[in-house]
């Protein structure tokens, strides 16, 4: 079974968490390869002042993984993870 197949066998709150764990892993190991790779071909990232501090779009597994390549030294982004996940846990 694909990772993508698995994803898709999951329920939608088990999938947004696998991926966001995967992707906030490679982040941590400043891996902009394999945070592109967890996106489709025509998939979007917009980065909100986080990474470029600008608002940029971002499409596609190169393009994104060249954006990540160029500030993720700089932001060196950890502690991903679901805003849900976080309430669920206090409330």
């Amino acid at each position: 079974m694909t990772r993508r197949e698995n994803i898709q066998s999951q329920d939608a709150a088990a999938a947004a968490a696998q991926w966001l764990a995967e992707f906030g892993a490679a982040l941590q190991r400043q891996d902009a390869g394999a945070a592109a790779d967890l996106f489709v071909p025509e998939g979007h990232w917009r980065d909100i002042v986080a990474f470029t501090w600008h608002i940029a779009t971002f499409t596609g597994p190169a393009r994104i993984a060249a954006a990540l390549d160029d500030t993720l030294a700089a932001a060196r982004p950890t502690r991903f993870g679901s805003i849900l996940r976080a309430h669920r846990r206090d409330g």
